[in-house]
């Protein structure tokens, strides 16, 4: 079972010919300079390390402060959802299904010749 914290970074300010501001904050579940996992690797067997370097909101203009998941960007600039990537005990855990699915299907494998 894992424990989710939830990290809020950065703020949204909205004016109109009033002087009104409104501020949110926006959840993420991963902060920046995070190690994570990548979830695709680990379907696969590998455990993937991803330093997360920056965490963007895409702009959208609505002023309840429903805003959708965060952008990861890693040292490589490449871009990651935040379905993505996962912390270390479930990366371990989605490999050690893998191996025991891969090692369950080698053992039917050998048993049918």
């Amino acid at each position: 079972m894992s424990i989710f914290n939830y990290n809020t970074t950065g703020s949204i300010r909205v004016g109109n010919c009033a002087t009104t501001m409104v501020y949110c904050n926006l959840k993420h579940l991963f902060p920046e300079r995070a190690i994570v996992y990548s979830r695709t690797g680990a379907k696969f067997g590998e455990l993937e390390k991803i330093y997360i370097k920056k965490v963007r909101f895409p702009k959208k203009c609505n002023y309840s402060c429903l805003i959708s998941s965060p952008i990861y960007i890693d040292n490589y600039n490449k871009i990651h959802n935040e379905e993505d990537l996962l912390d270390l005990e479930s990366a371990k855990a989605m490999i050690k299904d893998y191996i025991d699915t891969r090692n369950k299907l080698a053992e039917d494998a050998v048993l049918d010749c």
